[in-house]
């Protein structure tokens, strides 16, 4: 899994002028991903976007 896997989706809400993205991630106690592999896959998507 890399961070192509995750999917973000824009917040058109009142944010007070800030930006809001949700993002659809491998849930924490994931079977196959470590919590620090699953951190290391937003932290990567979030640097990049």
């Amino acid at each position: 899994m890399s961070r192509d896997d995750l999917e973000a989706q824009n917040v058109d809400e009142d944010t007070a002028g800030r930006r809001v993205v949700w993002i659809d991630a491998p849930g924490f106690d994931d079977t196959s991903l470590s919590d620090v592999d699953v951190l290391d896959m937003i932290a990567a998507f979030l640097e990049n976007s």
